[in-house]
């Protein structure tokens, strides 16, 4: 590979000439409306990261990324949509022509003649499932492996309703052990279940480094394709009831005053919690070869049926003292913590409500994933954002991002495998910065996020795989489309089917709405990287226009601003609005003023406030009881409206088209 000093010395037009076919930006824009062009040496680099440390450089090619890595597996991907036939030519410059293709559809093992037509064009039946299927093409020299991602066009939109929101670990419960656990969430389900909701949100329930190293983040976890066994309720497991040495701990007064110490903290102490947790889960553990033989049988079946969880508990294992102890404790947590996620699903699935999850961007540079295959990652580098009016230096997340030639190179194994995992259980699924389907933002080591420049993702076959993945499991995507969002992602995420995110304090923070509430749309007054409503109300300054059209009847005599009647009045305007979704955060029905996150800032305070009311006070709280009724009517009126008419007259018709036409 040449130098940075040989790159820095290129002619500058064939060092950009490089950074496009590489698909690095070579300028972009900010929100503050300035131009950013990158130096020499900051393209040297990122041209390295793209390429990766196995590369030979010298050559055009090698800088393209698709197939340019030594250690291709794939040499290919091609989509194809649902339920029709179709052909793919596979003819590749400069190769032999094919002259035998077989295909293995995912999940199976028999191979399937293809024939090859004319131009080395393969056909494919039409009756070949949603999914990315193995292709094998045989050459005179050699056999080159492709992928054949079969998707429908376009994702059919979810059931239109509204849901609460809810971060895991801080839901205050009876029995919760100082954070929310499983358990906790489902009876939040199941209450906002009663009251009409649809939709259950939460934060990632991924695994977190809780000890050494320690990083509590949701959004810097383990691995995308495992749980947090911090979220796992013991005593809803068969281990527990047949573990007597586990109950005996439990029901001691040593156990009980460690209990009732983290209950009383605000703040989440993620390290003496698991710690504590991890007590009872080794005593369960050490009882288990006692366990019935079907039990056993079903840990064992676990272990040999999911990809990749023996590497998961060994890895976990290697940061421990025992590491043969570590590695069963890992395998055994994630067992019972994949029934127990699953369980919640099923049974408030049964009650009308689904789970919504939320995907985040990377993972942890120290953990599993990264681990796991070093050369999918570009190192020397990080994803972060540029600066925003919000965060005027830019942010740097500390994670690196996918190679998109070895991503590609793998015939996206990966991202499939991250998306299989979200959705077996969740039926939508939040895609966090979906702009990273398009684009990301990297920062070379050591430089500020300023000096960062925008790489180009694999956006076909990334949103080909999601629609794929997600028809499979009967669910909707949601991408967050918030912060720098170039004019093209709203109408990619349209045309996929994808919603996208209102969020009301961003669009009513002026003198009023500055576009129309989508009807494709997941509408909120706030997230979680935002202030809870209250403070948003009493931080603007006095007499300002607030957007939301406040009556009068929303301010106190005094005429101060009123934020729980405020609250109301715009908590009511959203739920008649024409999303597809409407959330409300529960932490805003008793008028919090503290966030769970600000964007920029790190520290023990960040995703890790618990709530200052309990769950069975909410339940009892006649004023969030009578909002909750209240939403629920005017959502059943909307969705009434979007009903098509019985009657087959012109009339209905006409009403349908009327009605397609004000939602649009």
């Amino acid at each position: 590979m040449r130098s940075d000093r040989e790159m820095r010395k290129a002619r500058p037009e064939r060092l950009l000439a490089r950074a496009w076919r590489a698909g690095v930006h070579t300028v972009y824009r900010d929100l503050m409306g300035r131009e950013r062009r990158a130096d020499p040496r900051t393209l040297a680099e990122i041209l390295r990261a793209v390429a990766g440390p196995d590369e030979q450089a010298g050559t055009e090619r090698e800088l393209e990324g698709p197939t340019s890595t030594s250690r291709s597996r794939y040499v290919g991907v091609w989509t194809v949509p649902l339920g029709v036939p179709a052909r793919v030519r596979v003819a590749r410059a400069g190769s032999p022509p094919v002259f035998e293709a077989r295909l293995r559809p995912e999940g199976q093992h028999a191979w399937r003649r293809l024939r090859v037509g004319r131009g080395e064009r393969i056909e494919l039946p039409g009756d070949l499932p949603a999914g990315a299927h193995e292709v094998r093409l045989r050459r005179r020299s050699r056999t080159d492996l492709g992928k054949i991602v079969v998707a429908p066009v376009r994702l059919a939109p979810p059931r239109a309703g509204w849901g609460v929101f809810a971060p895991v670990y801080a839901i205050r419960d009876v029995g919760t052990w100082g954070c929310g656990d499983l358990t906790a969430l489902e009876r939040v389900g199941r209450w906002a279940g009663s009251r009409g909701a649809t939709v259950l949100s939460t934060l990632p329930l991924l695994p977190a480094f809780l000890d050494r190293p320690f990083d509590p983040s949701p959004y810097r976890p383990v691995s995308r394709r495992f749980w947090n066994e911090l979220y796992l309720d013991p005593r809803r497991t068969p281990e527990f009831r047949r573990s007597a040495r586990a109950r005996r701990w439990v029901r001691s007064p040593s156990f009980g005053r460690r209990v009732a110490a983290l209950e009383r903290r605000t703040y989440v102490d993620f390290r003496a919690v698991a710690r504590l947790k991890r007590s009872v889960l080794e005593r369960m553990l050490r009882d288990f070869d006692r366990a019935p033989r079907s039990r056993r049988e079903a840990f064992r079946r676990f272990v040999r049926r999911t990809d990749g969880v023996d590497g998961y508990a060994r890895y976990r294992a290697s940061f421990e003292p025992d590491p043969r102890w570590g590695e069963r404790y890992h395998l055994f947590v994630q067992w019972l913590t994949g029934e127990q996620v699953a369980g919640v699903a099923r049974r408030l699935r049964r009650r009308g409500v689904e789970l919504y999850l939320d995907l985040p961007l990377g993972v942890h540079p120290l953990g599993y994933d990264a681990a796991e295959d070093p050369s999918l990652f570009a190192s020397s580098v990080t994803l972060g954002s540029p600066p925003d009016p919000g965060v005027p230096g830019g942010q740097d997340w500390g994670f690196q991002p996918w190679r998109p030639g070895a991503l590609r190179a793998e015939g996206f194994r990966p991202w499939s495998e991250t998306l299989a995992h979200h959705l077996s259980v969740a039926r939508l699924l939040r895609i966090d910065h979906a702009l990273g389907l398009h684009r990301l933002f990297w920062i070379p080591t050591g430089r500020v996020p300023g000096q960062g420049v925008y790489v180009r993702s694999p956006a076909r076959d990334l949103y080909a795989i999601l629609r794929a993945e997600a028809f499979r499991a009967g669910a909707s995507i949601v991408g967050e489309d918030l912060g720098t969002v170039p004019p093209g992602l709203r109408s990619s995420l349209r045309r996929n089917g994808f919603l996208r995110l209102f969020v009301a304090q961003l669009e009513w923070a002026g003198s009023g709405p500055r576009r129309r509430i989508p009807f494709d749309s997941v509408a909120s007054l706030n997230t979680h990287d935002h202030v809870p409503f209250a403070d948003f109300w009493r931080s603007r300054a006095p007499g300002t226009n607030d957007g939301f059209h406040t009556p009068r009847t929303a301010r106190s005599a005094g005429g101060t601003p009123d934020a729980m009647s405020a609250f109301r009045h715009a908590t009511l305007r959203l739920a008649r609005s024409p999303a597809r979704i409407f959330l409300v955060n529960l932490e805003d029905l008793w008028g919090e003023t503290r966030p769970q996150n600000t964007p920029g800032r790190s520290g023990p305070t960040m995703f890790s406030r618990r709530w200052s009311r309990t769950l069975p006070a909410l339940r009892r709280d006649p004023r969030a009881r009578e909002l909750l009724c209240a939403i629920d009517a005017l959502r059943r009126r909307r969705y009434d409206r979007w009903r098509r008419p019985t009657s087959g007259s012109g009339e209905g018709r006409r009403a349908v088209r009327r009605r397609r036409r004000r939602l649009s």
